[in-house]
C-alpha cells in the first residue's frame, strides 16, 4: 500500500500519519464508531449487544444486513460534505480505505453478495457533483474484494428533492418510483453501496425494485449510519 511506503500528513491535523490510513492515531481513534449497531438495519440501540431495534422488530426494512464503517457524526460528517461539495478529493481514498476495512471484516463472517450496486444519481444531480461518491466506493470494493460491479443496473429515473428536513413518511412518498432497473437482473444475492445511510428509504426503495424483479436477498454497505439510540 502507498501508505505503508511513505510518511504522508494527517488529514485532519497534519501530524505524521502512522496508520495504514492518511491519519494519525489520536485523529483515527477520534473517528464516530457505531456503539451496538442493530445488525439488521446499523442504527444504534440500547437493547442487549447483537440484537434487532425496536424498528427492526416491529416494522423491519426490506434489506437483510446493513454493514456500517462508522457513525455520520463529527468530524466524518464534515469530511463527507468537503468530498461531495467542495471537490476535497483527498478524502476519496481515506474513505475507500475505511469501508474496505468494515466490508472485508463483515465478509469474513458472512455469505459474501453475488455482486454489488451503487445508489445512483439523477443525471441532473450528477451533473452538478461530477461524480457519484456511492460509484466510486463500490468501484474500490469490487477491485478490493473481487465481487463484480453491476453499473449500470440501476437508474435513478426521477428527480427527487433532497430529503433532509423530511419526514421518515415524506421520504418514502419522495422516493416512490424514482428507481429504474434495466434488465435482466443477472445475480440474485446483491449489495447495495451508498456512502451515507440516514432513514434508510432509499436502500429500501431501491430493495423493494430488486426483490421484485427477482433477487432474493439484498444487503447494504455505507461509509456512514445515522446514530439514534433508542429504547428497545
Amino acid at each position: 500500500m502507498l501508505f505503508d511506503r511513505i510518511h504522508v500528513p494527517c488529514l485532519l491535523c497534519g501530524a505524521r500519519a502512522r496508520a495504514r490510513l492518511p491519519l494519525c492515531e489520536p485523529c483515527l481513534a477520534a473517528l464516530p464508531r457505531l456503539q451496538n449497531p442493530c445488525p439488521r438495519c446499523a442504527l444504534e440501540h440500547r437493547g442487549p449487544t447483537g440484537s434487532l431495534c425496536g424498528r427492526c422488530l416491529g416494522s423491519p426494512p426490506l434489506f437483510q444486513h446493513c454493514i456500517a464503517a462508522l457513525g455520520y457524526e463529527f468530524p466524518l460528517r464534515q469530511l463527507i460534505g468537503r468530498y461531495k461539495y467542495q471537490q476535497q478529493w483527498l478524502f476519496g481514498p481515506l474513505f475507500q480505505q475505511l469501508l474496505w476495512h468494515r466490508f472485508s471484516e463483515a465478509l469474513s463472517l458472512a455469505t459474501p453478495p453475488e455482486a454489488l450496486i451503487a445508489v445512483p444519481l439523477h443525471p441532473q444531480r450528477l451533473r452538478e457533483r461530477g461524480f457519484n461518491q456511492a460509484l466510486e466506493l463500490a468501484r474500490f470494493l469490487s477491485r478490493r474484494s473481487g465481487i463484480p460491479l453491476l453499473h449500470p443496473l440501476v437508474n435513478r429515473q426521477r428527480h427527487t428533492p433532497h430529503q433532509q428536513g423530511l419526514s421518515l413518511k415524506e421520504r418514502h412518498r419522495n422516493l416512490k418510483g424514482a428507481f429504474h432497473l434495466e434488465p435482466p437482473l443477472p445475480a440474485r444475492h446483491l449489495m447495495l453501496v451508498d456512502d451515507v445511510v440516514t432513514s434508510g428509504a432509499t436502500v429500501n426503495e431501491i430493495t423493494r425494485l430488486l426483490l421484485r424483479k427477482g433477487a432474493n436477498r439484498v444487503d447494504v454497505c455505507c461509509l456512514a449510519r445515522t446514530g439514534s439510540p433508542t429504547a428497545g
